[in-house]
């Protein structure tokens, strides 16, 4: 009862934090994107606006920041949802990418390209947003610990291991912490190391294994997702458009997870990154032979970056949570047979 009650707590502060900071950025933060064309989409880097790019991995850094002060009794990957899906209140104001088509004409190719190099500086804004969040939680575990998530699978004992590899289940004695590792943290620890100046506080560095359980795990989500991208969007319309990366993503990200668990965020966030290069690249070919362009070739950058990732995300914090229930589940059920009761 006191791991439902735990878990149910996690749930409602990420999602009043998502709803709250969402509807911050749908009403009031939308306004230094909007486009000076009231019917084109929100653009950045592929129509020449680094200004606004620069802006997007503020806001971004700044809702990660907000959110880990909010999502304390969530894992860590917690806040980052939350941030991220805030910010797909600007994929909500936005219209569609046709108008940008439209000017574009014969230079859709480049256009295409631009918005691939667009996706893979992305990655920098989810690392930063990462290491805010690590920031404020490091500075929360400081003032008050006792208010921070917990792993309650952190120090399982030998015998609860033994429990776990005798029970049948469909998982194994876990190696791995039911929270995401942030990638941010990951680099900034293997930095000291390589500068010589290590820390008792750094992440411990992923091992091969690790890295190809988490490559398993990305590979997978990137395929499930291009499948149900394929299937749910059937139009351009920007509704759905928006639907089917979110749940695209969010189905892609749990079934991926389920398979191939994995502590690495990177895992996590890259599906949407790879997924997008994939179809940009996809769009710049179909372009180059003057073919007709699929809706999923329609979606923007910002849509990948905060309903896909926040999607994807998602997808993965459900699939920790029932992973880390049946083993919670699992273990009681030992305990009590042992004390025959």
């Amino acid at each position: 009862m006191h791991h439902k009650r735990f878990l149910y707590i996690e749930k409602v502060q990420v999602i009043a934090t998502a709803g709250l900071l969402l509807a911050a950025v749908y009403t009031v933060l939308w306004a230094p994107f909007e486009p000076a064309d009231p019917l084109g989409p929100a653009t950045l880097l592929s129509t020449g606006h680094l200004g606004r790019l620069v802006m997007l991995a503020v806001l971004t850094w700044v809702l990660a920041a907000v959110a880990g002060m909010t999502t304390t009794l969530s894992r860590p990957e917690g806040a980052l949802i939350a941030a991220l899906l805030a910010a797909g209140g600007l994929s909500m104001r936005s219209a569609s990418i046709e108008p940008l088509l439209w000017d574009a004409g014969r230079s859709a190719g480049t256009l295409y390209v631009w918005m691939a190099v667009q996706m893979l500086l992305f990655a920098v804004v989810l690392l930063g947003a990462e290491a805010a969040t690590s920031a404020v939680r490091g500075l929360l575990r400081c003032i008050a610990p006792g208010l921070l998530w917990q792993d309650p699978l952190a120090e399982l004992s030998e015998q609860d291991r033994k429990d776990l590899t005798e029970a049948d289940t469909p998982f194994e004695a876990p190696d791995v912490s039911l929270g995401l590792t942030p990638t941010s943290a990951v680099l900034a620890g293997t930095l000291r190391r390589v500068l010589g100046k290590p820390s008792q506080n750094d992440t411990p560095l992923p091992t091969a294994g690790e890295w190809k359980q988490a490559g398993l795990c990305c590979g997978t989500g990137v395929l499930a997702a291009i499948v149900l991208t394929v299937i749910l969007m059937a139009s351009h319309d920007r509704g759905q458009v928006l639907f089917a990366v979110f749940a695209s993503f969010a189905i892609g990200g749990m079934l991926a997870h389920h398979l191939f668990p994995t502590r690495l965020a990177i895992a996590a966030w890259a599906m949407p990154i790879v997924t997008a290069v994939l179809f940009y690249g996809l769009a710049v070919a179909s372009a180059s032979r003057g073919g007709a362009l699929r809706p999923q070739f329609q979606i923007l950058p910002i849509d990948w970056l905060t309903l896909g990732c926040g999607g994807a995300l998602l997808g993965v914090w459900f699939s920790e949570r029932m992973r880390e229930t049946r083993i919670i589940e699992t273990l009681e059920k030992a305990s009590h047979a042992r004390h025959g009761h």
